[in-house]
């Protein structure tokens, strides 16, 4: 759908596309203006007509003519009003141009209703599909607050996931995401020690199982059994999930009776 409107915003010409999805005759759209057939274009229409009218009295100004011609070439999207009141979206791009000493203003427009529907209906299966991660994500956070074990993720090293478990057994007031994975054991050459063993075992798609010492928020060590497990041993990336239960007791225990 191609028209040309003059300074003042009145169609000089439209082409037999336009009139048939406007289901206006052609001499009838020549008596409209761009706002009749152009939804939401009243602001539009009002800074296209200053550049229109600069360019024209200007029109020796190569300088100037070049840097509106280019301002003024753009796409933009709106509705194209019908004669039954009805109205179709449109991709139009707009651009200035001269003929015979003349300023004018060209609108070539392109329906796109299917491509509006078919984004309506990406719309909606993005939101059906947000709206079941959201019920599975608020299943697993009550599995996990309900959880008497510590429970964290570790994503690249540090810390993305943790249950309440896992703060009152490490003595944080707040979740500590985004801290260093290597705090829970209080020494960087700890963590790489651990960190290696659990590799080797994920790697092979493995559990990996181990008693170790771990430190607490306040520095105090204590002992734990610790479960480590990749989320998808082909993709180290996703993370690795933490289950630790504090076994001092059973170690003072074992101890004493030894």
């Amino acid at each position: 759908m191609i028209m040309w409107c003059d300074h003042g915003g009145r169609i000089r010409y439209a082409n037999r596309c336009l009139a048939e999805n406007s289901q206006y005759q052609a001499r009838e759209l020549l008596q409209l203006k761009f706002s009749d057939l152009m939804a939401d274009s009243r602001e539009l229409w009002e800074s296209l007509q200053v550049q229109m009218l600069m360019l024209k009295r200007q029109p020796t100004n190569q300088t100037l003519r070049t840097e509106l011609q280019a301002q003024r070439r753009q796409i933009l999207q709106s509705h194209l009003r019908r004669q039954d009141g009805r109205s179709i979206p449109v991709e139009i791009t707009l651009s200035l141009i001269e003929y015979c000493g003349e300023v004018y203003l060209c609108i070539s427009a392109r329906d796109i209703t299917e491509r509006k529907q078919a984004e309506y209906e990406l719309r909606q299966h993005r939101d059906h599909l947000q709206d079941l991660v959201d019920e599975r994500t608020a299943e697993i956070r009550t599995v996990l607050d309900a959880s008497p074990l510590a429970i964290a993720l570790s994503v690249q090293d540090h810390i993305r996931l943790v249950n309440p478990a896992f703060m009152a057994l490490f003595g944080h007031e707040t979740a500590p995401l985004g801290v260093a994975t290597s705090a829970l054991c209080g020494s960087e050459t700890r963590y790489q020690q651990l960190r290696q063993l659990i590799t080797q075992q994920l790697e092979l798609g493995n559990t990996y199982r181990g008693e170790l010492q771990l430190q607490r928020s306040d520095g105090s060590d204590f002992w734990a059994l610790l479960f480590a497990r990749a989320i998808g041993p082909s993709h180290p990336e996703r993370g690795t999930i933490l289950l630790i239960e504090d076994i001092t007791a059973q170690r003072l225990a074992a101890q004493a009776i030894r």
